[in-house]
């Protein structure tokens, strides 16, 4: 009764976006490599095929709903994963995990057919995954003018845009996002969506009837909480909260 005498009191309801307000399943909805790419201190010569096959061997270590997105389109196309080991993930920035590239071969029949000449050797580079903010403020050198300005399109259109560089594992200092003393080459950016509940929205509207005001709050970046506040009718929304 007491909990029942409190809820008639309330003024304001606050909700995580992710998997309460939203279906919590992403789609890979905007997908752009620079493939084919040779890294720095490297033999291989990356294609775009080869560079999907790389983030999503990353975040399949993840639990986050984001991964599923990348290995499913991964599957879609019939590329198989890589090993992948120290995965980390680094609160409100994004992942790492270090990858092993040996089967990454000029013959592998899993690759797509942009691919360019490179040799069997095993090597191993450390992938970086973070969200475009960071991206911007750390390695925006590593980043053109116009994928800048698509990440900002993308961005501001309510999709969670991230970035995905490497470094070469023998050199990194340690697996992380923070920048080492290495060199780091920008692989790929991509956008992905996540879909409101279909009951969302009613939710949303029978509480500002009855004058609730209802508040988002996401770890996202902001254009992805402006945009599922927007959908939804809400009235407040606060991002980039890890």
């Amino acid at each position: 009764g007491k909990f029942l005498e409190s809820f008639g009191r309330l003024d304001s309801i606050l909700f995580d976006k992710t998997g309460t307000l939203t279906k919590g399943t992403f789609e890979l909805s905007e997908w752009h490599p620079i493939g084919p790419v040779t890294i720095p201190n490297s033999t291989h010569s990356f294609s775009n095929g080869d560079i999907l096959r790389i983030v999503a061997s990353v975040e399949a270590q993840s639990q986050h709903p984001i991964a599923k997105a990348f290995t499913d389109r991964c599957r879609n196309t019939q590329l198989q994963l890589l090993s992948a080991h120290d995965f980390k993930i680094i609160p409100g920035i994004g992942v790492s995990a270090v990858v092993d590239l040996s089967s990454l071969t000029g013959d592998d029949a899993t690759s797509s057919g942009d691919r360019t000449p490179s040799d069997s050797n095993s090597s191993k580079l450390t992938v970086h995954i973070v969200n475009v903010t960071r991206a911007n403020s750390e390695y925006g050198n590593l980043i053109s003018a116009e994928d800048k300005k698509r990440a900002k399109m993308w961005n501001g259109s309510g999709g969670t845009t991230g970035c995905v560089f490497v470094s070469n594992a023998d050199l990194a200092q340690g697996s992380n996002c923070s920048p080492p003393h290495n060199p780091r080459t920008f692989l790929a950016l991509f956008s992905l969506n996540d879909i409101p509940r279909p009951e969302a929205a009613s939710v949303i509207a029978y509480l500002q009837k009855r004058n609730i005001r209802t508040v988002m709050l996401t770890g996202d970046n902001c254009g992805s909480a402006e945009g599922i506040k927007c959908q939804l009718g809400m009235d407040e929304s606060h991002a980039e909260m890890l």
